[in-house]
């Protein structure tokens, strides 16, 4: 799984990288900061929902992170 922020196996994200740590792969499966090729249907979705300005009026504690990883465990990018 190849994201945006992870270079030579570290993640850059502003959010992980002030511990500077090598990150394992598997951690990107459940990362809300994860910008790299759609993991599933769910990355889908809140690609859409922050395109059309959706996910800045719902609030940071309605469980969205955790509903994007189960849809995207239910249906997977076939393409990965």
């Amino acid at each position: 799984m190849s994201c945006r922020w992870s270079h030579d196996g570290v993640c850059e994200n502003q959010d992980a990288a002030l511990f500077h740590v090598r990150i394992h792969p598997a951690a990107c499966a459940s990362c809300e900061n994860y910008d790299g090729r759609a993991r599933g249907l769910g990355d889908v979705i809140h690609r859409v929902a922050k395109a059309t300005g959706v996910s800045r009026v719902v609030p940071k504690s309605c469980g969205c992170q955790k509903r994007r990883e189960v849809i995207n465990e239910i249906v997977p990018n076939p393409l990965k």
